[in-house]
């Protein structure tokens, strides 16, 4: 890795090591090298679950940003800036738009598992 402003090595340094990759980089001031173990079934099966791990992250973030946009539709509804067949109508499109971006999270995963696997 070499960073455009060198003063950020450190901190790159740090994020790469304290990460689930389980890589040591290793610093020589202008370049950060990091050496990759060798691809064994176990590891593969490390970054599997860790995929996985991930998957469930960008899930719980999905859901989260639907939380907040479903409570601001309501609140909408409430305050009377909105009718109610808008409401619906929005918290319809808000689902399928949830729905979506779970079901494009899931096809990454199975494309970056069969990668991963894969010899």
């Amino acid at each position: 890795i070499n960073p455009w402003d060198k003063t950020t090595i450190s901190n790159i340094e740090k994020a790469i090591a304290q990460s689930d990759l389980h890589l040591t980089p290793q610093n020589d001031g202008d370049v950060i090298r990091i050496q990759l173990p060798p691809m064994s079934q176990s590891r593969r099966e490390e970054l599997t679950k860790l995929l996985n791990k991930k998957l469930e992250e960008c899930k719980v973030g999905i859901r989260n940003v639907r939380k907040n946009f479903h409570n601001f539709i309501r609140d909408s509804e409430k305050a009377k800036y909105i009718s109610e067949d808008t409401s619906k109508r929005l918290e319809n499109i808000l689902q399928k738009m949830t729905d979506s971006f779970v079901k494009k999270a899931n096809t990454l995963l199975e494309k970056k598992e069969k990668e991963v696997k894969s010899v």
